[in-house]
Parts: C-alpha cells; structure tokens; sequence
C-alpha cells in the first residue's frame, strides 16, 4: 500500500516558473564566487606545496649555519597548510559558508602570525595576497547568500548545490 506517489509531477504556475527562472539567475553569480573562492583555496594549496619543495632545497642548499630540524620545521609547516587548504577546499560542496569562512579565517591568522615572526614578509607579495583575499572575501559573502538562495529553492520543491 503506497501512500506517497513518487512519480508524481506537480505543474507549477506561471508566476512560479519565473521566480524560479529569477533564482537561477541569481544563483549563478552566487555559485561563480563560490567556486572562485574554492579555485583561491585549491592555488594556497599549491603555493603550500611550492613552499615546502623550495623552502626545502633552499635550506638543503644554504650554508648559513640553519640545522637540520629548521628544514623539518618548514616542510612540517607546508604540509599542515596543505592538509589544511585541501580539506578546506573539499569542505566547500558541503557548506560552502562555513568551509570558506574556515578558509578565509585560516589565511587571515596565517598571514597574521607570520608578519608578528617576520614582519617584512606582510608586504612581501602583497599583490598576490590581495587578491587572494577579495576571492575568499567575495566568496564568503557568496556562502551566506547561497544558505538564503537554497531556502528559497526549498520553498519551490528544488535544491541548490554547489
């Protein structure tokens, strides 16, 4: 005995299909930042793994007195920074807003703690680091919007994913 027809097929009204048309449009500049901010976490996970194989061969290759230990301490670094970026990153399908805010917060202390250490190295790459930051910044803004716009696709029987 079946109560719920799965086959069933509602025809939904004019007005209906165009709030739904209106969404889409909306959605996809929500879902292109989303992406665009999960592509900025994917390159800090590539620039972790270049700074472990060039922070490696530099020390290897250095004779200023560096031990072998400070050579461990910069690949251990990378590869937290990866693990972290990656997951990040994969976490986005999820929840986006979360994931991103994750990644956004990460990059922030990142950069934070290495410019108390180091403080000449907040402007180094400078150009690069902005950038990075509008992507993650443009992207959270779009995981808050996205909760908003997956509600609404909710009301109408439809989902959103990223």
């Amino acid at each position: 005995m079946d109560i719920l027809d799965d086959d069933f097929k509602r025809e939904s009204s004019p007005e209906e299909e165009a709030a739904l048309r209106k969404l889409n449009i909306e959605s996809y500049d929500v879902l292109k930042d989303i992406r665009n901010g999960r592509t900025a976490l994917i390159v800090l996970a590539g620039f972790a793994i270049l700074g472990i194989a060039i922070g490696a061969y530099r020390i290897m290759k250095d004779s200023s007195g560096l031990e072998h230990t400070d050579m461990t301490a910069v690949v251990i670094e990378g590869i937290v920074m990866l693990l972290l970026y990656c997951s990040v990153a994969w976490l986005v399908k999820n929840n986006p807003k979360a994931a991103l805010s994750a990644g956004l917060g990460l990059f922030i202390i990142y950069h934070l703690f290495y410019a108390v250490i180091l403080p000449g190295s907040l402007f180094r790459g400078i150009l690069l680091k902005l950038v990075i930051l509008y992507f993650l910044i443009k992207a959270v803004i779009a995981g808050f919007k996205f909760d908003q716009l997956q509600e609404q696709f909710r009301q109408y029987g439809r989902d959103l994913t990223v």
